[in-house]
């Protein structure tokens, strides 16, 4: 099951602690789960230029805010468009505008 935010399609959500992503650029939401796992919250969007190379850990500075919204590690979800070669402002963009537009609570900026 594909998400679509903003009319792009994202990967199915996956346990964060078990996520083997591609070596691509990207667009990523970071979810939590409601409590029967049927439907997701995006809590944060971001980018990165090689989403196997991501820290999505508590290096990460907006950890802290994912940990308070999901009670732990086993509740956050993930799930990434990939952008295959788009450059880094192009992607920033993206992730910028769904931002804007969901509001996620992580995504300080977007608040």
């Amino acid at each position: 099951m594909t998400v679509n935010f903003g009319g792009y399609r994202f990967s199915e959500p996956i346990r964060l602690v078990g996520w083997k992503p591609l070596p691509s650029s990207g667009v990523y939401a970071l979810l939590v789960a409601d409590s029967l796992g049927a439907s997701y919250q995006v809590i944060y969007f971001g980018e990165a230029e090689n989403l196997a190379g991501l820290r999505v850990d508590e290096r990460h500075p907006a950890y802290p805010c994912w940990l308070l919204l999901a009670g732990s590690r086993d509740n956050l979800y993930i799930s990434a468009y990939l952008t295959y070669n788009w450059p880094k402002e192009r992607r920033q963009a993206l992730a910028k505008k769904l931002a804007a537009r969901y509001k996620p609570f992580c995504n300080y900026e977007a608040r």
